[in-house]
């Protein structure tokens, strides 16, 4: 077999149907006081693809922001603006964990030590938020221990994901589960009833307790939110935050205020109308042609694998996990303005990997990567696609064949022009 070139990448286009400033910048000076030297420094990213580093001096409930930059110069972003923020020296998350996670609908958590909870709320004490009580009936579980390891807290939290459950469900620490109905979670042990009758366990012999996915009350999505990631790899969706004085304040979905310090933000992703992940829409058509062995299928913010998206050590809560080669085709609205991503390979991919990422737009080639090796960082991408009527994204092979090339399109997304539009229902 050989390695496939650019002609047959064409033809397999052909294959799935023939479908072919600054942004507003404003600069100000202000009176108030400058950042304390020790404030952490933030990309902050544009939709038209502008980075503006600084320190915060303050965040509007809109997503406007007032940034400082080095040589101490105030910049005005409009909230409309904002795509995301990131922490300009990488901090990661936690790596080991070192207490039990709280899972919420919509990919939110929360890391804390468990006080205790009953069939009503569930108490926690948070190391970024302090003391938080949450409504039973907003949580899809918990875990009562912490994981050894990231990998398992990254399957238990997997497992407290599942809807189909039928009832409430424990999950041992020997790897078996039982269905009961959880009653309370005390200082030694938990409590739920089997058979209508009360049982006991202690907590020592128990992982996580997953709660009955049919008395779930999954909050409403507001048209505007951000989705904020903690240094604890805690994760919150907060509406009309503000930051001001080096702290972050909010209101969560699931309607309990927090109040975080703003170095334990590593990221925030500005969640609207106009930024449409593609990790949230469906492909209108999927083609897998790997070089030997099967297809796996593209996976939505996880590697083809099934696992997080980690690049060089870093995890990636949005993106897509591809293998070479595959196409996807995306349809395009008249409002979308341009398609952005990072690309890179997964650390799964090990020293073989190598890949070719392809951008066509109707068939016509915008964007071609060099090959693309393990352990290079990702390259940012950014398209312009309007006017056209499908978005294709090629994962192509490069030198040594299909040999362990797992792709990341990491926050692959669309940049929208709304305009006078109805506005579309964005993906997360």
């Amino acid at each position: 077999m050989t390695i496939a070139t650019r002609p047959s990448i064409l033809l397999l286009i052909l294959s799935i149907g023939g479908w072919l400033g600054t942004a507003g910048l404003a600069e100000a000076r202000q009176d108030a006081p400058d950042p304390l030297p020790s404030d952490p420094i933030f990309d902050a990213l544009l939709g038209d693809g502008t980075i503006i580093t600084g320190r915060i001096r303050s965040m509007a409930p809109d997503g406007q922001l007032a940034l400082v930059d080095e040589e101490g110069r105030d910049h005005i972003l409009p909230g409309e603006d904002l795509v995301k923020l990131t922490r300009s020296r990488s901090v990661p998350t936690q790596s080991v964990p070192d207490a039990p996670l709280v899972i919420l609908p919509l990919g939110d958590q929360i890391r804390g030590q468990l006080d205790e909870a009953d069939e009503r709320d569930l108490a926690l004490r948070s190391a970024v938020f302090g003391e938080l009580t949450i409504p039973l009936e907003g949580i899809l579980g918990f875990s009562v221990l912490p994981a050894p390891n990231p990998q398992a807290e990254a399957a238990t939290a997997e497992s407290l994901r599942d809807t189909t459950l039928a009832s409430d469900r424990i999950f041992l620490v020997n790897g078996d589960a039982r269905d009961v109905t959880f009653s309370a979670l005390g200082e030694s042990d938990v409590s739920y009833l089997d058979a209508n009758r009360l049982q006991k366990l202690p907590k020592e012999m128990v992982q996580a307790v997953g709660l009955d996915p049919g008395l779930l009350q999954v909050p409403e999505v507001p048209d505007r939110s951000f989705d904020f990631l903690f240094t604890d790899a805690s994760r919150l969706r907060l509406v009309d935050p503000t930051l001001q004085a080096g702290r972050l304040k909010g209101t969560t979905l699931f309607g309990v205020e927090i109040d975080a310090p703003i170095d334990r933000i590593a990221t925030c992703y500005a969640l609207n109308d106009r930024i449409v992940y593609l990790s949230g829409q469906e492909a209108a058509r999927e083609v897998s042609v790997p070089y030997v062995g099967p297809a796996r299928p593209v996976q939505s913010n996880r590697s083809v694998f099934g696992d997080p998206i980690t690049v060089n050590g870093r995890h990636y809560v949005r993106g897509l996990g591809t293998q070479s080669r595959s196409l996807l085709a995306f349809p395009l609205q008249p409002s979308d303005q341009r398609f952005q991503a990072r690309i890179a390979l997964d650390d799964l991919a090990g020293p073989l990997g190598n890949v070719v990422f392809r951008v066509l737009v109707d068939g016509e080639e915008r964007y071609a990567s060099p090959p693309v090796t393990s352990g290079v960082d990702p390259i940012a991408v950014d398209v312009d696609v309007s006017g056209g009527q499908f978005l294709i994204l090629a994962t192509e092979f490069g030198q040594g064949g299909g040999i362990r090339d797992y792709a990341a399109w990491i926050d692959a997304r669309l940049i929208r022009n709304l305009g006078d539009e109805e506005p579309p229902v964005a993906g997360n």
